[in-house]
């Protein structure tokens, strides 16, 4: 009967672990007596090694929701977890060395942003009017550049 409580309470630690709820110094606390606290660790690992080719590939960690919703939601979680404190430091020092965008905002816009690059890169002259002739297929991208000129005129940007 012990032995299932205990059992009982490790499972409802590793649930509040997953949820981000348990703080950095529990988590240390129990792995310095050997607990295995997620079977979350290889997956860490794997999201991580994916988001390092994300960014060779895209050159940065801004990962958009069509580009892959796994490594959306993976990303916002652990934005989520670093601002509430709940993000290990070791994780946290990896993801930065990595240059990971931590605001969201600073995500969409670099994500944004590579996509103008790309853009610029395949239209044929750098002008406004090339720019805007090569997004009439991309509504979104055009209205963040709309965006972007508004905030530039109002010194915003």
């Amino acid at each position: 009967a012990e032995e299932a409580r205990l059992r009982q309470w490790l499972q409802k630690q590793r649930l509040e672990i997953r949820h981000g709820r348990m703080s950095p110094g529990k988590c240390a606390a129990l792995e310095q007596i050997g607990v295995t606290l997620s079977s979350h660790s290889k997956e860490w690992q794997q999201r991580f090694e994916d988001l390092c080719c994300y960014k060779q590939h895209h050159g940065h960690t801004g990962v958009a929701l069509p580009d892959d919703a796994k490594m959306f939601r993976w990303t916002i979680t652990q934005r989520t977890r670093c601002r509430r404190g709940m993000l290990d430091p070791h994780r946290l020092a990896m993801l930065s060395r990595l240059g990971f965008i931590w605001s969201r905002n600073e995500a969409d816009w670099e994500s944004k942003f590579h996509e103008l690059r790309e853009l610029v890169v395949t239209a044929h002259g750098r002008t406004d009017e090339a720019i805007d002739a090569a997004c009439s297929d991309n509504l979104a991208l055009y209205r963040w550049i709309c965006s972007q000129r508004t905030q530039h005129r109002t010194g915003r940007l």
